[in-house]
């Protein structure tokens, strides 16, 4: 009777389980079709978000074209970029006439940077581009614009910043996985220690500066002294 006992009893508690898994069940479907509804909305808000942002994102580069040296100061006046930025950066940058972040496909989760140059003595690329793309594994791919540094500027027109200079601007920009060049957190770090740098670097361009232009603008402005950029 014990064993009996024992097997009705194993019986009821599964019953009782069987009935609050289909209960879990059914409550979970209900909860999965509310998640796909609202991210198919939220889809359809961020696609809207990008096609009404596009023009005024383009009236902003236009006007920004016309203060010298706007996207070098921006860049300059953020508290990760600028140490990041030499006196060579530097001297670079002010011929970075435009910035821009543009969203891969809704099917390429990502983002490429675009940096253009006007006709300059360091490298002969009028644009330099930076892409992340996360597959869906969230693994992280980097590709990035070859710089084609000119003799005058490496002294051979080798496609690598003279002197193997380290932790740039430029060189983290340039950063690609497998790289070797190291960045801030110094030589002989992992792969996977330099692309959670390298991705920090492009995020902070992406989400800070890119976003909020005016306000790393303004605080490089004060920072030297020069007051309120914006005021009359």
């Amino acid at each position: 009777q014990g064993v009996r006992g024992g097997t009705l009893l194993s019986v009821s508690l599964w019953d009782g389980m069987d009935t609050s898994l289909r209960c879990v069940m059914d409550a979970q479907e209900r909860l999965d079709a509310v998640n796909d509804t609202f991210a198919k909305r939220a889809a359809d808000l961020e696609r809207e978000g990008r096609h009404q942002r596009a023009p005024l994102l383009r009236e902003r580069g236009v006007a920004a074209k016309r203060i010298p040296g706007f996207w070098m100061c921006a860049l300059q006046g953020h508290p990760l970029l600028e140490q990041y930025i030499s006196a060579r950066d530097a001297s670079i940058l002010e011929h970075l006439t435009a910035l821009e972040v543009i969203a891969l496909s809704d099917t390429d989760a990502g983002f490429t940077i675009t940096l253009s140059f006007s006709a300059n003595r360091f490298f002969t690329n009028p644009i330099l581009e930076k892409t992340l793309r996360y597959a869906g594994d969230a693994a992280l791919s980097m590709e990035a614009t070859p710089i084609a540094w000119t003799a005058a500027s490496s002294g051979g027109g080798e496609e690598e910043a003279p002197h193997g200079e380290a932790a740039t601007f430029l060189t983290a920009f340039a950063w690609t996985n497998g790289d070797t060049k190291c960045l801030l957190s110094g030589t002989g770090q992992a792969e996977s220690a330099g692309l959670a740098e390298a991705e920090a670097f492009c995020e902070a361009i992406k989400e800070d500066v890119y976003a909020h232009p005016l306000r790393f603008f303004e605080r490089f402005s004060c920072s030297e002294g020069a007051g309120d950029p914006t005021a009359a």
